[in-house]
């Protein structure tokens, strides 16, 4: 065999294996597949009313979830479908797909609350310790990911009432998500119409005393990891020091029981 058919049968054997590839993955996409079973859970029932008019709204929360099968079936999803029938006519809402960088969000639990005492009722979406608020008003579904959204772990976000306020309890990773190692220091968040979520940690030092401080240190106490125990060290004096700051500032600007204030 000359050296030339020799080459052509190289070239030939190094072009046959992509095409090979190329065949073979055609094939596997148009091959029929099963596809992935969508399963939908309703998570909420409701019927009452929701916004300033008072008027009855039927609310439905379903939870969806269909996972990929493989080649002919890349797409899985986990998500919620909110359905709003009230006099305004009826209206869906699904999570947008690029939630401002937000994971998915399949909530498994779902609330109607008035968060902020105004009259307004909001629909809190649960998943794990992660919440999402949803608004309705005048036949419109909004939710802004940014201001709406509270990405938390290890607590049970709540919300609890203090000081006749409903407040989250949201697990915050520190120093940050992006540290090598980190770990959940506890921080309170309300909620507004006008701005979404907002921190009010310095707002309730007696629960920092008496409940979230304590559970740090028992955190700290278990921890087995030295770096991980020093970590929750620094963040209970941290978070000590912010609160004592706080308090001595209130207790500077606001006049003790008794005191006069000299007016010209």
């Amino acid at each position: 065999m000359s050296r030339a058919s020799k080459l052509w049968i190289l070239a030939a054997a190094i072009l046959a294996v992509p095409l090979w590839w190329a065949v073979n993955l055609y094939v596997q996409i148009h091959r029929p597949h099963p596809k992935g079973k969508v399963h939908t859970t309703q998570v909420l029932n409701y019927t009452g009313p929701l916004d300033a008019s008072q008027s009855v709204a039927h609310v439905k929360v379903y939870k969806i979830v269909k996972l990929s099968t493989g080649v002919g079936d890349m797409q899985s999803i986990f998500d919620n479908r909110i359905e709003i029938d009230s006099a305004s006519g009826h209206s869906e809402f699904r999570w947008p797909a690029h939630s401002g960088g937000l994971g998915p969000f399949p909530g498994g639990d779902a609330a109607i609350r008035d968060l902020n005492g105004d009259g307004v009722k909001e629909i809190v979406v649960y998943y794990g310790d992660s919440v999402r608020i949803v608004t309705y008003k005048n036949g419109w579904i909004d939710f802004r990911p940014h201001a709406d959204a509270l990405d938390c772990e290890v607590y049970g976000v709540g919300p609890v009432k203090l000081k006749r306020n409903l407040i989250f309890v949201c697990g915050i990773p520190f120093p940050s998500r992006e540290s090598s190692d980190y770990v959940f220091v506890p921080r309170l968040f309300r909620w507004a119409a006008d701005t979404g979520f907002y921190d009010v940690s310095n707002d309730h030092p007696e629960y920092y005393r008496t409940k979230l401080l304590p559970d740090l240190r028992s955190r700290m106490a278990e921890e087995k990891d030295g770096a991980r125990k020093s970590l929750y060290r620094t963040a209970i004096q941290q978070l000590t020091s912010e609160l004592q700051r706080h308090t001595n500032k209130v207790q500077t600007i606001t006049p003790s029981p008794g005191h006069r204030v000299n007016r010209p």
